[in-house]
């Protein structure tokens, strides 16, 4: 299975999220938005960017909420992450 049915297996379950690890960010971006997703919104996140759109209809504003602070940064203490 290529890196693109699998994209378009994740799409048909609703799968919320994927994260993918690739050597050319670049390629592996423009291979993605040409050939899943039809005019569907494409967004990307990395850790300099942040979100960014990847086509124009990644431009318009979500009519509900993407991103949430996680309970940590809240100051949560109960969903604390371990210490290393």
């Amino acid at each position: 299975m290529t890196l693109i049915d699998s994209l378009k297996s994740a799409r048909r379950v609703s799968t919320p999220l994927v994260a993918i690890q690739t050597p050319d960010p670049v390629a592996t971006i423009q291979r993605i938005a040409a050939d899943v997703g039809g005019d569907a919104p494409k967004v990307q996140w990395d850790f300099c960017s942040g979100l960014t759109a990847v086509n124009p209809q990644g431009r318009r504003p979500s009519p509900s909420p993407v991103l949430v602070r996680p309970a940590v940064a809240r100051g949560d203490r109960r969903r604390r992450l371990p210490d290393l």
